[in-house]
């Protein structure tokens, strides 16, 4: 495959608009991102992963951002989501894992891998399991929300011999600063379903010739948009 290992913020990047996944995935343009919003994130993301312990201090972050984000942190252990997700019998942290051209469970590394995962949290209540992955950015609204991402983790949950029992995933999106959690159930017996979603995707942008510009409201704060105008192309 031209693309592959693929990744959800791969596909999504074409979903969004394939100028932007040429840019990103092919030419790999340099950008600008924000190293703020990085640290916000990787930050969040540690000490939830290593909670109740206290985070490692190898984060070169301003005192006033540290000082910003343990708040947001604290806030979040105290509130009901928080509490709900992180009462729950846990059973994984940052799994890593990937899937072969026939859905096949493999490492993250493997060089047969055209898909790549990381679970940031997995609880088991009763007999479904509860994917949870973990948001710092702003939450969305239920109606732009997508489950593409969370729909991932329960193929290779479904596929993965160790789960064989497992006939019912929830898949989470924890908005972690604003205490807010968008959820979807995923069944065993809609797998094919799920899989044929990402072949579908995966078939698209291997088929594609040309990676044409796809005119959203969302250009103007897209981080190509630059080099989009240095193409003259139309908006």
């Amino acid at each position: 495959m031209r693309f592959s290992p693929y990744s959800f913020s791969r596909m999504s990047s074409y979903e969004t608009c394939p100028k932007k996944f040429q840019f990103s995935y092919i030419d790999k343009i340099p950008v600008n991102r924000s190293t703020t919003a990085l640290d916000k994130g990787s930050y969040i993301h540690h000490c939830l992963e290593l909670h109740p312990a206290k985070p490692s201090q190898f984060y070169n972050i301003d005192k006033e951002l540290l000082d910003e984000y343990d708040v947001i942190i604290k806030n979040f252990l105290n509130s009901e989501v928080g509490s709900k997700v992180l009462s729950e019998l846990n059973i994984g942290k940052e799994i890593d894992f990937g899937l072969t051209k026939d859905f096949k469970i493999c490492s993250f590394d493997d060089a047969d891998a055209i898909l790549r995962g990381s679970v940031d949290r997995l609880n088991q209540v009763g007999n479904v399991l509860h994917v949870v992955d973990y948001k710092s950015g702003k939450a969305k609204d239920l109606k732009w929300q997508s489950y593409k991402q969370v729909m991932l983790y329960a193929i290779w949950i479904f596929r993965n011999p160790i789960f064989d029992s497992v006939n019912e995933v929830l898949g989470s999106y924890v908005y972690v600063e604003h205490n807010v959690v968008n959820e979807k159930r995923f069944y065993r017996t809609e797998l094919l379903d799920y899989i044929n979603e990402y072949v579908k995707t995966i078939k698209t942008i291997e088929n594609t010739e040309v990676f044409a510009k796809k005119e959203t409201r969302l250009c103007d704060w897209c981080e190509y948009k630059e080099h989009c105008d240095k193409l003259n192309l139309i908006f």
